[in-house]
């Protein structure tokens, strides 16, 4: 059995953002946003995912980066002193992968190493690429570039997801956008955004730098996004390790390739999770996915094109690929755009339940965007059912003339239902209206 960790508390204020006026939303498991459409549903999305995939990009991408800074002046000094008993001295070529392998401390530590054993031939040349490979390290190892660096990454997933201006275009001129971050530890992290772009303090920057708050961040927009796997698969094989900066590049990333961070235990006690949720996956997709050249479903000794499959099963399929591939460990945060849109009201019930499993078992932060009553509803009665208790919130998004303000609902859901069951209401309305008039004229 899974000993699973504590998922804590994090508050989100948002403010002046998007269509957005105001969002004050708490993540501790199932937080459902519900709300019709332009309401800034999706803007939370997008935001939660701009700022913490943002940091774990350049978790991820600094290094990496900071290799091909320095792999073309190492990999000169290093062919250039390489002793015959070195391990690598066997390779009649070093390459990319030999600077890899070295990293930024090894390289460090090779260049700091006495080279009086190099013939004087090399000596000017060994000494050219010493220099230039001191002064490239202590400029990436600066604290002022590691924070440009950061702020670029975070620049450039905002701008991604929200376009170059993120700023409320309703809000007055002086007026800011702010991201407010609250762990339940006390850490406050602030970003600000303004008409020039995003303003960060260097102390938040360390905050988020070196945040634990989500081990993975996932977006699910559409199930369509299953269609492009077979392309991006070809492109991400010639790719060591793709710079991701998008939720969609993301998304098909990680559903093509397994989590390299994974070790084994990780590995077995995810096997573990996802066998708790694989009868509920099942019932809607019994197969398995695998690749053959390109990716297909195989069940019951057929295989098809993943692209044949039903809207509704790209869904499941979605959730499987992230689960078998080692992305929705325990404090991951899945965020997933009206999932309602592409399932039959059945499934519909069936994927609400298999969610709410899903913060129950995984022990996960997820967050729904939704304009379904009939959904809303279903997600409703589940986490009842599977007593999540204070680990379920629920807000409502609504317009309003300075951009849209989403409040919580907790125990007053029928707020929402109201709002967003108001079509059906008029379309009862417009029957009994026309009933009456077939019954005066007959």
């Amino acid at each position: 059995m899974c000993v699973c960790e504590v998922i804590n508390l994090i508050k989100i204020k948002l403010k002046n953002i998007g269509i957005l006026q105001k969002a004050d939303i708490m993540l501790n498991g199932l937080t459902v946003i519900s709300g019709l459409n332009n309401t800034g549903k999706s803007t939370v999305g997008k935001i939660l995912f701009s700022v913490f995939h943002g940091a774990k990009s350049y978790k991820q991408d600094f290094p990496r980066a900071a290799i091909d800074y320095l792999a073309e002046d190492f990999l000169g000094l290093f062919t250039a002193t390489v002793k015959k008993d070195d391990t690598h001295s066997s390779r009649k070529l070093y390459s990319y992968q030999t600077a890899l392998e070295y990293g930024v401390k090894g390289i460090k530590e090779y260049v700091n190493q006495d080279f009086s054993y190099v013939p004087d031939k090399r000596k000017k040349f060994v000494q050219s690429k010493i220099s230039s490979l001191k002064d490239k390290l202590e400029q990436i190892n600066s604290p002022d570039f590691e924070f440009d660096v950061f702020f670029n990454t975070i620049g450039e997933t905002f701008r991604k997801e929200l376009g170059r201006n993120s700023k409320n275009v309703f809000a007055d001129e002086n007026e800011i956008g702010k991201v407010q971050i609250i762990h339940d530890n006390g850490e406050d992290i602030l970003l600000k955004l303004t008409s020039n772009g995003i303003m960060l303090l260097k102390s938040d920057f360390s905050k988020l730098k070196n945040n634990t708050l989500f081990s993975e961040v996932n977006y699910i927009e559409t199930p369509f996004i299953i269609d492009e796997m077979d392309s991006f698969h070809n492109i991400f094989e010639y790719r060591l390790l793709p710079s991701i900066t998008s939720h969609k590049e993301a998304m098909l990333y990680k559903m093509v390739a397994r989590n390299s961070a994974e070790n084994v235990i990780k590995a077995t006690l995810r096997n573990e999770r996802i066998a708790a949720l694989s009868k509920e996956i099942a019932n809607v997709l019994p197969g398995s996915i695998e690749y053959r050249n390109r990716f297909v479903y195989k069940h019951d000794g057929h295989v098809f094109d993943l692209s044949t499959l039903a809207t509704g099963m790209k869904s499941y399929a979605i959730l499987q690929l992230l689960l078998q591939n080692g992305y929705l460990p325990e404090k991951s945060l899945l965020i997933i755009d009206e999932p309602e849109i592409h399932l039959h009201p059945a499934w519909q019930l069936l994927y609400a339940e298999m969610l709410v499993l899903m913060v129950k078992k995984l022990n996960i932060y997820l967050v729904i965007a939704t304009h379904s009553p009939y959904f809303l509803q279903a997600l409703d009665i589940f986490q009842e059912r599977h007593k999540l208790g204070d680990k379920a919130h629920f807000y409502l998004a609504e317009s309003h003339e300075k951009g849209a303000i989403i409040s919580n609902i907790d125990g007053n859901l029928d707020k929402s239902y109201n709002l967003m069951a108001e079509p059906i209401l008029t379309l009862r309305k417009y029957r009994d209206e026309m009933q009456e008039q077939d019954d005066d004229n007959s």
